[in-house]
This record gives C-alpha cells, sequence and structure tokens, in this order.
C-alpha cells in the first residue's frame, strides 16, 4: 500500500504541473531536457579525455600501444611527441570550453524558463481571483490571496520549478558520468556509487514527512505574516490612537520568526549530506591511492585513474547535492503546488487565459435597459447561512425614477443593493431586466449600465484624475468628462483652486490626504463619468456636513432627471424628493410608497402605539 500511495503521489504531482503549463511551455520544457543532454554528453566527453591525457603525459609509449591514439597520431601527420601532447591538451581544452558554453546556456535557458512561469502564474492567479464571483472574497482574506500571488507563486517558480529542471539536468549529467566510470572501472564506481547513493536516502528517508508537514506549516506561517502586516499598516490611524503598536509588532514577530526557523530547518536539511559527502569521496581518492601503493602498483597507473575519479568527482559531487537539494525542496514546497494548482483551475468566468498572460478583458456590452428593473419573490441567504437575509422582496423600479431604500443598520439594505447589482444571486425568486432574468451568465452585462458609491470609497495610491476615471489608461481619461463629473459631484472647486497640481495631484494610500466628505465626493465622479444609466448611491451621503449634503443631494437629484437613482438611506430627510421609498426591516420590506405617504404611514403606527 505504501509503494501505491507513493506511486499516487507522484502521478498526483505530475499531473498538476501539467495543468499548469500551456503546450508553448511544456515545449520550453522539452528544449531545456535537450539542452541538459546535450551539457552532460560534453561533461561525459571532458571527464573521459582525462585518462588518456594523463597517461600520454605520464608515459608517451602509449600512443604507440593504444590503437586510437596511434590512429590520431599519424592522421593528423605528427612527427613530435610532444607535439601531439600539446595538440591533445588544447583538444580537451576546447572540448570544456564548448560544454561549458553549453551548460551556461542550458543554464540561462533554464532560470529563463522558471521566472517566465513566476510571471505567467501571478498574472493568471490574479486573472482567475479577478474572474471569480463577488461571494467568493466573502470567505477570503485579501492578505492571503496577496501572498499567493506575490510570495507563493514567486516560491513555487524559484524553488519548486527550478528544482525539477535541476533534478532533471543534473540527473542526466550523473547518469551519463557514472555509465562511462562504469566502463572505465566498474568495481570501484559501483562501490562509490552505492556507498554514496545509501548516504543520501538514509538522509531523505529519516526527513522525507518532516519536510512534507513543515512545508505546510511554513506556507500557514507565511499567510499569518502577510494578514500581521497587512493588519497593522491598515489600520494604522487606530493603533497610533490606542497605542497598539506592540501588540500588533508581537503578532507579526511570532509568525515571522516560526517562519524563519522553519526555512532555516530546511536549508540544513537540504545541505547537510554534502559535508558527508565531500569527507567520503575525498577520503575516497586517498583510500585509492593507499590501496594501490600497498600492493605496489607503479605511479604511472595510479595516477592517471586517481586523476580521472578526482576529476569525475569535481563534477559529479555538486551534481548530487543538487539533486538532494532539489528532492528536499520538492517535498518542502509541495503544498504551494497542491494552493496554486487548487485556486488556478477554479472555473474562470469572465477573463481568457492565453499564452503568457492574461488577455485584455473582453469589452462588455451593456443589456438593454428601457422599461424597469423587476424583484419578484426573491430570497437570499450568505454562503454558509441558513438565515435569509432577504425575504420575499417583490420590488418594481422603473426607468430614470428616483427610489430609496430606509432603514436600521442591519435591515438588509445593502444585501438588497448587492443583489441589485448582480454581485448575487437569489436562491428563490427572479431578478429582472425588462423581463430577462438576470444570473451568473449575464451579471456582467447589467453592471455595465451601473455607477455605484458605497459607502466606503476605494481610492488608490495615484492621482485625483485616475481616481475618478477609475480603471482606465491614461490614453484613455476623457478631461472634459472628468470635470464635468468633479463639477456634478461638487468637488471641482476644491481640486483646482486648492490642490497644487489640480487633478494630477496624488492622494497617497486609500486617499489618506483627503477627508472623509471629500473621497465620498470623488466616489460620487467616479461613478458619474462613466455616464450610467443607473446609479446606485449606498449612504454615499452619511459623512457630508450639512451644507455640501444638501449641494451634492441637488447635483445629485438634477441628474435623477435622465437617470434611474437608488439611494440607500438612514435619513428620511434626505430621501424626500425621491418618487417611491421603501422601508426595509429583518430583510423584508415592510412599507412603500411616497416620501408624503411613509411620514404618514409612521405617524399612524405611532399613534396606535
Amino acid at each position: 500500500m505504501f509503494i501505491f500511495e507513493k506511486i499516487k503521489e507522484k502521478f498526483d504531482f505530475a499531473f498538476k504541473l501539467n495543468e499548469l503549463f500551456n503546450h508553448k511551455e511544456k515545449i520550453e520544457f522539452l528544449l531545456v531536457i535537450f539542452l541538459s543532454l546535450l551539457t552532460a554528453f560534453f561533461q561525459a566527453i571532458g571527464i573521459a579525455s582525462v585518462l588518456p591525457f594523463i597517461s600520454i603525459v605520464m608515459n608517451p609509449n602509449i600512443i604507440n600501444e593504444n590503437k586510437w591514439l596511434n590512429w590520431s597520431y599519424y592522421a593528423f601527420n605528427f612527427e613530435e611527441t610532444n607535439s601531439f601532447i600539446i595538440f591533445s591538451g588544447f583538444v580537451i581544452l576546447a572540448l570544456l570550453v564548448v560544454g561549458n558554453a553549453v551548460s551556461a546556456f542550458s543554464a540561462w535557458l533554464n532560470i529563463r524558463f522558471v521566472w517566465g512561469r513566476n510571471y505567467r502564474l501571478s498574472v493568471s492567479l490574479l486573472g482567475k481571483y479577478l474572474s471569480m464571483p463577488y461571494a467568493y472574497f466573502l470567505n477570503q482574506n485579501t492578505a492571503d490571496l496577496s501572498k499567493n500571488i506575490l510570495s507563493e507563486v514567486q516560491q513555487l517558480a524559484s524553488k519548486l520549478l527550478l528544482s525539477i529542471t535541476k533534478i532533471i539536468t543534473d540527473g542526466i549529467q550523473i547518469i551519463i558520468i557514472l555509465g562511462m566510470l562504469l566502463f572505465i572501472n566498474f568495481s570501484m564506481t559501483l562501490m562509490a556509487t552505492v556507498i554514496l547513493g545509501l548516504l543520501y536516502f538514509f538522509i531523505y528517508f529519516n526527513f522525507s514527512v518532516k519536510l512534507k508537514i513543515k512545508g505546510r506549516e511554513r506556507m500557514e506561517k507565511n499567510m499569518e505574516r502577510f494578514k500581521s502586516a497587512n493588519e497593522a499598516l491598515g489600520g494604522i490611524k487606530d493603533i497610533k490612537i490606542i497605542g497598539a503598536e506592540y501588540f500588533f509588532l508581537n503578532k507579526f514577530s511570532k509568525n515571522s520568526e516560526i517562519y524563519s526557523k522553519l526555512q532555516s530547518w530546511y536549508h540544513i536539511i537540504s545541505q547537510m549530506p554534502r559535508y558527508f559527502v565531500e569527507v567520503v569521496a575525498f577520503g575516497g581518492v586517498v583510500g585509492i591511492i593507499i590501496f594501490f601503493i600497498s600492493f605496489n602498483k607503479p605511479i604511472q597507473e595510479i595516477i592517471p585513474l586517481v586523476s580521472l575519479f578526482a576529476f569525475a568527482g569535481y563534477r559529479l559531487m555538486p551534481a548530487f547535492q543538487e539533486v538532494f537539494n532539489s528532492i528536499s525542496t520538492i517535498k518542502f514546497n509541495k503544498a504551494i503546488l497542491d494552493r496554486i494548482h487548487r485556486d488556478i483551475v477554479m472555473e474562470c468566468k469572465g477573463v481568457i487565459m492565453n499564452g503568457s498572460s492574461c488577455d485584455k478583458y473582453k469589452k462588455i456590452e451593456p443589456i438593454s435597459f428601457k422599461n424597469k428593473i423587476q424583484l419578484k419573490n426573491v430570497y437570499f441567504s450568505y454562503p454558509n447561512c441558513e438565515k435569509y437575509a432577504l425575504r420575499n422582496i417583490n420590488l418594481e423600479i422603473k426607468k430614470n425614477t428616483f427610489i430609496a431604500l430606509i432603514g436600521e443598520t442591519g435591515s438588509g439594505k445593502t444585501t438588497l443593493v448587492d443583489l441589485i447589482l448582480g454581485l448575487f444571486s437569489p436562491q428563490k425568486g427572479k431578478f429582472e431586466i425588462d423581463g430577462v432574468e438576470i444570473g451568473e451568465n449575464n451579471a456582467g452585462n447589467w453592471r455595465a449600465n451601473l455607477g455605484y458609491v458605497p459607502q466606503q470609497i476605494y481610492l488608490s495610491d495615484d492621482t485625483i484624475a485616475r481616481n475618478i476615471a477609475f480603471g482606465l489608461p491614461d490614453v484613455k481619461i476623457n478631461m472634459d468628462k472628468l470635470k464635468k463629473a468633479a463639477k456634478m459631484a461638487n468637488i471641482d472647486s476644491f481640486i483646482e483652486k486648492e490642490l497644487p497640481l489640480g487633478y494630477n495631484t496624488n492622494i497617497g494610500e486609500r486617499g489618506i490626504r483627503l477627508s472623509g466628505g471629500q473621497k465620498q465626493r470623488i466616489g460620487i465622479a467616479r461613478a458619474l463619468y462613466y455616464d450610467p444609466q443607473v446609479i446606485i448611491l449606498d449612504e454615499a451621503t452619511s459623512s457630508l456636513d450639512d451644507k455640501t449634503e444638501k449641494e451634492v443631494l441637488e447635483a445629485i437629484e438634477g441628474i435623477a432627471k435622465l437617470k434611474t437613482m437608488i439611494v440607500i438611506a438612514h435619513r428620511l430627510t434626505t430621501v424626500k424628493n425621491c418618487d417611491q421609498v421603501y422601508v426595509i426591516d429583518k430583510g423584508k420590506i415592510v412599507d412603500e410608497g411616497s416620501y408624503s405617504e411613509i411620514i404618514s404611514n409612521k405617524a399612524s403606527n405611532n399613534k396606535k402605539m
């Protein structure tokens, strides 16, 4: 059973790697293998040439005794032995130069292949995450996902993939060189191979399981490091105010220390055989010399053979060590392959992968919206939650009307908006646009009609202009549209008169250089820039002062005559000019009507109470 489990594990490993490579990459990998074979061939010739050359130097009469040397001597019309020896030396030197040149080119191609996969896999993984439905991110930590893209993919490429290519390249060299040595001196080569093989096997056998376990632990602690650092820097303002610097530093320090110890342990284990092998190898050379001297062997026979094995050892020892190191590395980093494979083969929706990178997003055509938005008997619950967040929602929003959703915190307003945004699909009931049901296949087309202003505006560490025209390259930013949107959001005066570089002013990470109200107005300008048919505002004016809120609401009401507006609000006073108000409580619509009707109903209910 143990053997079958190991075979299954190896096939599983190969299968996952195969799925991560595209056709072009597999061809590149075969080229790497071919150059490895060529490198090993030149290495073997270089080593094989040492024995006859040293033999000629020690005993020039061998030229006449060896048929191949004798044929070469007369074929090239040599008249002096010394000339032939010098020529032979230059030939060997040329072979070594060519062999090392091929080896250098092979190493270059190998490293280029590995880091090329780092680029392609990191881009593919980010593209895969971006293609996942919004619900996927409710159960994920963004620090963990960032860690996978920026750290684990690099570890996969620089450690695991590079180790695989090294096993193949160095393994081929070992086989060819050992084959040549077996042909020259079978018994001595066999004895040395068995001793070295048993030494490496003994060390690996004793640490194999621990390498796998500690490899998983390393990945977990790396995730905790990223999370700790992300939390510490993301909440720096609160941390400074309450003086919690030490707590977060200590949290990061503990995980980082364990991570460092695990890395140290792995490197010690992977390098451990080297120190034993060097003693065995060079002690063996000394032993051969002592053995031959003990039996009164002529020095002319000892030196060529010892030189051959010494030179072969010079090539073989690093190769043996690299193979062992690579096998240990693969075992230690196997958990990374499992995670990256799991994430990168998730069904892709919206992102097209091709070749070495992620193609540009296909242009999404907006779904036709001419009449109304409808939710019919809709029920919705969050993943892994039995309780419905929305229950029996029936809602109709006609085009170019201004409607409001009001209710207490946690009543379900934002969940309802997320469903209208096409971020979720109802478990029961239907969400339709002009009678066309919206689901996973066409949610992106529906979102192409929408502008959204959330409570917390995401702002990148970039200029005002790039944050308003969010997601567009500079060449596609229309400054006239951008300024018009800023004016409608009532932030144009601040940008143009108070900021030193105007629209080209950098606002810092998450807009740290702006006030809360300024951030929200940039969010409103962003929604308006794309000229959507439907604008959804989720408490978008909640952090504005009364004067600014009034100005922004007037601007919003001005464009509401041409747009469909959906506003989430706590205060009824902010939505008094809406065409229709829906009151949400505990996931249900408990009241609806015009502003005056809602006020009247509220007053009646209070009288009854």
